[in-house]
């Protein structure tokens, strides 16, 4: 779980989780998909190739593929429902809070509470 910034004294906060993030998620495990798929067919048909088996080992890598996409599918769809059973949401793409406050000091981020002359 990513938590936002701590409060003097107690547990921090869960941060609200950006919609990219949700979005990056879903993109990724339509990418991994395809790609298992992808990287099955290719396997079998280099096997059918080298070995003149055509097309069975295509079809045996293509379906291997596309069990590992399920798979990927699947332990997302777990990792989902613990986060809602545990009350968290996915984690925001924000940097933690020691990160964020060193990289205010690497770019010379001033205090904006200061008044500043017009």
């Amino acid at each position: 779980m990513v938590n936002g910034p701590a409060t003097p004294g107690g547990p921090s906060k869960p941060t609200k989780p950006q919609p990219f993030w949700k979005s990056a998620q879903l993109a990724s495990v339509g990418l991994e998909m395809g790609l298992a798929v992808l990287i099955g067919w290719g396997i079998g048909s280099w096997l059918d190739r080298k070995l003149g088996t055509a097309p069975w080992l295509m079809i045996l890598f293509l379906l291997f593929g596309s069990a590992a996409g399920f798979k990927a599918l699947i332990e997302l769809a777990r990792e989902a429902e613990a986060r809602a059973k545990a009350g968290t949401e996915t984690p925001s793409m924000e940097p933690p809070p020691a990160a964020r406050e060193s990289n205010d000091k690497k770019i010379g981020a001033t205090d904006t509470t200061t008044d500043r002359p017009s």
